[in-house]
C-alpha cells in the first residue's frame, strides 16, 4: 500500500479506491506525522514503536517485567516488549522505521530489535497469530516464528503462525524463508508454508489480499438510536464498543437465548464482528439476518459498506439503495449510501443524503460524526 503524505492531506484520499474510506489516510497520517514526537519521548533508550489503534483487549509484557499490563494509545513500546491481542480484538503498531504492523485477534509478537536506520535489519518474532506489515518504502526485516523464519525486503507481507505451522505471504516485495530443513525465496503474490519438522513449501496466491481482509477498516453505521424497541443488550453492546471493549460486547451476544436470535441480533453481531475484522463471522451473521428478513435494511447497509471497502462500487450502490428503499428514514441505510456517493465523487449528493439522515434521526451521533468528517475532509 503506497499512499503519500500529500494524498492524505487532500480530498482525493477520501475517494481514491475507497479501500478504507478515509480511515486509511487518517491512520497513516498519524503514523508518519506524529512519529517524531512520540518516539522522542520514549521511556527507554531503544524505542521500538507506538500504538496507532487498539480495538478490544490488548496487553503488553515489558522486557524486564513479569506481569502483563493493559495497553493504551499512550504506551510507548521498547526493545523486547511483547504484545498480545486477545479474542475479538485487533491492534496496529507504528514502528520507528515507519512500517506499520497490524495484529489480528489471538496474536502475540515480540519486538526483538526494531531500528529506524534504513540499512539495518529490524527483528521481531511472531509467537502465534496473524500479522500484516505495510509501509511506504521497502524495509529490511528478520521475522522469526517457531517453524519458519523470513528475511524480508519489501513493503507489504503477512505472517500466520498456528500451533503446528507457519506461513509467509508476500503482497509487495521479496522474502527468503528458511528453516533447518530448507529454504524458499518468495516474490509478490507468492507464499511459503512449513509444518513442524518439514521444509518450507512454495505456493502461488491467486489473490493474496483476500487473506488480509480482517485488517480493513469498516466504518460504523449502526447505533442503538432509533429503530423499534431495540433489545437492551444491543444498547449495552453498542455502548461497550464505543468504550473500546468489543470483547465484552460479544459476551453479551453470546448470552442471548437461541429463541431470541432474530434478524436484529444477527445484524448487530455482524457489525460487532466487522469492527474487529472478523469477516467470515460477519458474513455468516448477515446471511442469517437476511434469511430471516430478506429486506432487513441495516443488514443490506452493512453489506454495502463491506462492498465499498473492497472497491466494489456498483454492488455497494445496489445494496445501499435497496437498504434505503426498504427503510427510507433509516440513518444506517443513508450513511451507507453516503459512502457510495462519496466514492463516486458525488459530494453534493453525499451531503444531501447525510442531511436527510440527520433530519430522520437527529439524535443519532454517527450521523453527525459523519457530517463532521465530510466537512473536515472537503472544506
Amino acid at each position: 500500500m503506497q499512499i503519500s503524505a500529500n494524498e492524505c492531506r487532500n480530498s482525493v484520499c477520501a475517494s481514491r479506491k475507497m479501500t478504507a474510506l478515509l480511515s486509511v489516510c487518517l491512520t497513516i497520517s498519524a503514523v508518519f506525522f506524529n512519529a517524531g514526537y512520540v518516539f522522542a519521548s520514549a521511556p527507554c533508550s531503544t524505542p521500538a514503536g507506538t500504538f496507532v489503534s487498539i480495538e478490544g483487549s490488548v496487553v503488553i509484557l515489558r522486557s524486564e517485567a513479569s506481569t502483563w499490563q493493559p495497553a493504551s494509545h499512550d504506551n510507548l513500546l521498547c526493545r523486547n516488549d511483547t504484545i498480545r491481542v486477545e479474542a475479538a480484538s485487533r491492534a496496529a503498531i507504528s514502528l520507528v522505521n515507519k512500517a506499520v504492523l497490524r495484529l489480528k485477534q489471538n496474536t502475540t509478537i515480540r519486538l526483538t530489535d526494531i531500528s529506524k536506520e534504513k540499512e539495518k535489519r529490524s527483528i521481531f518474532e511472531v509467537i502465534k497469530g496473524v500479522i500484516q506489515s505495510f509501509s511506504r518504502q521497502p524495509h529490511k526485516f528478520a521475522v522469526n516464528t517457531p517453524y519458519l523464519n523470513g528475511s524480508v525486503e519489501g513493503t507489504e507481507f503477512r505472517v500466520e503462525v498456528t500451533d503446528k505451522a507457519a506461513k509467509f505471504t508476500v503482497m509487495e516485495g521479496a522474502v527468503l524463508t528458511r528453516n533447518e530443513h530448507g529454504k524458499v525465496r518468495l516474490n509478490s503474490g507468492e507464499s511459503s508454508r512449513s509444518e513442524v519438522g518439514q521444509a518450507p513449501l512454495h505456493a502461488l496466491e491467486v489473490n493474496p489480499r483476500n487473506a488480509v481482509q480482517w485488517a480493513m477498516y469498516h466504518p460504523p453505521i449502526l447505533s442503538a438510536y432509533g429503530g423499534v424497541n431495540k433489545a437492551e443488550y444491543i444498547s449495552q453492546a453498542v455502548s461497550l464498543v464505543n468504550k473500546g471493549a468489543p470483547e465484552h460486547a460479544m459476551a453479551l451476544f453470546n448470552d442471548v437465548p437461541e429463541a431470541e436470535k432474530n434478524a436484529e441480533y444477527y445484524t448487530y453481531r455482524a457489525s460487532l464482528n466487522l469492527s474487529v475484522g472478523l469477516m467470515k463471522a460477519a458474513a455468516k451473521d448477515l446471511k442469517s439476518a437476511l434469511s430471516l428478513s430478506p429486506e432487513k435494511s441495516d443488514a443490506l447497509a452493512l453489506k454495502s459498506v463491506i462492498a465499498i471497502t473492497r472497491n466494489q462500487t456498483k454492488e455497494a450502490e445496489i445494496l445501499a439503495r435497496q437498504a434505503v428503499a426498504a427503510e427510507p428514514q433509516s440513518a444506517s441505510a443513508l450513511i451507507a449510501l453516503s459512502y457510495v456517493q462519496q466514492a463516486t465523487f458525488d459530494l453534493p449528493g453525499t451531503l444531501s443524503t447525510l442531511q436527510t439522515a440527520a433530519n430522520a434521526e437527529p439524535g443519532n451521533a454517527l450521523v453527525w460524526a459523519r457530517l463532521a468528517e465530510l466537512h473536515a475532509a472537503f472544506k
